[in-house]
């Protein structure tokens, strides 16, 4: 199973999110995924105005674990609770702080936070995508009281940890998800202001009141501890911003895997390359061997043949590496990247793949999902396409992987590409054109948006299975306007 998310980042990137699901039942988990990119002439973006060191300079990679699922109740009820796991830790963190339990102390404090953060967002999702009608109000009003209980939960522990045994620079990790909780919490209450005041429920002024007195006490709890990340309308609120990327990367980071990357097939390219240059060397050796023994030693015709022999060789060697190469780039990838956790196993391998492709190479199902939903008759066949194709190539090792991550149930990876276009919008006209419309019996000028469309087909392969999913790219030389699915 695989599912993917295509979103704008920002003005200037996208963000292509796979997940991978493990397929507990075999010792290796296959996926295969081609992204097809259609570009219009006009941008100019060919082999030679955009190369694959262009490409790699502007896509960037994360590859971390699934977060595991819980309901906001289950966060902090049961054995088998998050919680319990944490507070189990900061018991044994308590009895001695041995580096073992210091960093399994980090790693449940981590894994409780990203795993709150995860469930208190798929609430607010979910409340934004109900009917708030009469029925619907409990979840509202569980979220509020759930949420709370989390981070007062969490703030209980202090009580077991901030003791003289264990260092201020451990009991310091207590302090950053204390922090990283209430910052959490106080977004996420701002996000569901603003879409229950969308919804023109009936409850909403005293809803609103609540919320916001639970997002000032969180403010005062940080002021009250000494923590930087406060909100000040009278400043640019520079420190807040900052100390909120600095403890979600910092929380974050036991769910990313550590990467090796390492260009595919270089061995055999080697090999290859060495049987080519003793060709090339057979070759100049047996003309000089029969040119000696039919001039003789220290004669000009036998030094004129060397000088020849020597210049062939050099360009059959140089020939052969280029014809070589690119049949050998077509069977391997471009990249192969090793995926380790932190104990540095290997738990998978992602292969990467870049170039350009003609249209009469490509799947005919992906050229008719290309054509599927025109908005102008004249794109179809008219306007000539450039045609990016990047291959993913991943394969995860199941039996491994259920191994080492049996604290919690990691379902699988996730496969974060991150896509700059900044290269693809030099060359376009500017963002608004003047155009005129009639009234009455008048006329008046106004302006009109100047768009450019890059159609996305994105061709999955899981087992024998293979999806298709389809995207439009809208994007003007101020940058992405929106993606559109293409359904």
């Amino acid at each position: 199973m695989i599912l993917d998310k295509i979103k704008i980042h920002d003005r200037y990137s996208l963000e292509i999110k796979f997940d991978y699901r493990l397929d507990k039942q075999k010792k290796a988990t296959y996926y295969k995924i081609n992204s097809y990119f259609f570009l219009p002439n006009s941008l100019d973006i060919n082999r030679v105005t955009y190369t694959k060191t262009d490409f790699y300079n502007d896509i960037k990679t994360y590859i971390r674990l699934k977060t595991p699922v819980y309901l906001m109740r289950n966060l902090i009820i049961g054995d088998d609770s998050p919680f319990e796991k944490l507070k189990l830790s900061c018991l044994k963190l308590a009895e001695n702080n041995s580096p073992e339990n210091c960093e399994h102390f980090e790693y449940f404090v981590k894994l409780y936070c990203s795993i709150s953060q995860s469930t208190i967002r798929d609430n607010v999702f979910h409340i934004t995508k109900s009917k708030m009608n009469q029925s619907n109000m409990y979840l509202i009003n569980n979220f509020i009281s759930e949420i709370e209980a989390i981070s007062v939960k969490y703030r209980e522990l202090e009580s077991i940890v901030n003791i003289p045994t264990i260092p201020q620079n451990i009991f310091k990790i207590h302090e950053f998800g204390n922090e990283y909780l209430s910052n959490i919490i106080e977004i996420y209450l701002y996000k569901l202001l603003k879409v229950l005041s969308k919804k023109r429920i009936k409850e909403f002024s005293a809803i609103k009141l609540k919320v916001l007195s639970l997002i000032q006490s969180e403010i005062s709890y940080r002021e009250e501890k000494g923590f930087n990340s406060l909100p000040n309308k009278e400043r640019n609120n520079e420190t807040l911003l900052y100390r909120r990327s600095v403890l979600k990367k910092y929380i974050g980071n036991k769910l990313f895997l550590k990467t090796n990357a390492m260009k595919d097939g270089n061995l055999t390219e080697q090999l290859i390359f060495g049987i080519i240059a003793g060709i090339a060397m057979l070759f100049a050796t047996a003309v000089a061997f029969v040119s000696k023994i039919k001039f003789g030693d220290l004669t000009f015709p036998f030094f004129i043949i060397l000088i020849f022999s020597y210049m062939i060789k050099d360009r059959i060697k140089e020939l052969s590496r280029m014809y070589f190469g690119m049949k050998i780039r077509k069977l391997f990838f471009d990249h192969k990247t090793k995926i380790y956790n932190d104990n540095k196993k290997i738990i998978g391998i992602s292969k990467e793949s870049f170039d350009f492709v003609k249209e009469a190479k490509i799947n005919p199902e992906i050229v008719k999902l290309r054509d599927r939903d025109h908005l102008t008759e004249i794109e179809d066949g008219w306007v000539k396409e450039k045609i990016i194709l990047f291959r993913k190539q991943i394969k995860i090792y199941s039996e491994q992987f259920n191994s080492m991550y049996h604290d919690y149930n990691f379902e699988g990876i996730i496969d974060i590409t991150r896509f700059n276009i900044e290269k693809f919008i030099k060359k376009m006209d500017d963002p608004q054109k003047q155009i005129y419309l009639t009234e009455d019996d008048d006329f008046y000028k106004t302006t009109g948006d100047v768009v450019y469309h890059i159609n996305a087909v994105i061709q999955y392969t899981i087992n024998n299975d293979i999806l298709y999913k389809r995207f439009r790219i809208v994007l003007n030389r101020n940058g992405i306007k929106r993606i559109e699915p293409v359904i």
